[in-house]
């Protein structure tokens, strides 16, 4: 569940961060802005991931796979961002 969460966290993240050619800027930040609002009043995604992070520290195996799904996730929006500020410099 928390694979499939994150996988299409960053794709909609990719995919606003990829606009940003053809709408420009101020556009893009105003929908991350909107993305952003929107998931902050699902209550469920910070019980979610609260309750994630405590099984991972008391199952290891399943801690492992939690890391490995976390860092993924970091990597991918790390790339988002890198990618929204070669845009902006290059502009």
């Amino acid at each position: 569940m928390m694979d499939l969460f994150l996988t299409r966290e960053a794709e909609q993240l990719g995919t606003l961060i990829s606009a940003w050619s053809l709408s420009g800027p101020d556009r893009v930040i105003e929908a991350l802005s909107d993305h952003f609002a929107i998931l902050s009043h699902n209550s469920l995604v910070p019980v979610l991931s609260i309750e994630l992070q405590l099984h991972a520290m008391r199952d290891g195996a399943f801690a492992a796979r939690y890391d490995a799904t976390r860092s993924a996730y970091l990597e991918k929006l790390a790339s988002i961002i890198e990618a929204m500020l070669e845009a902006s410099f290059s502009r």
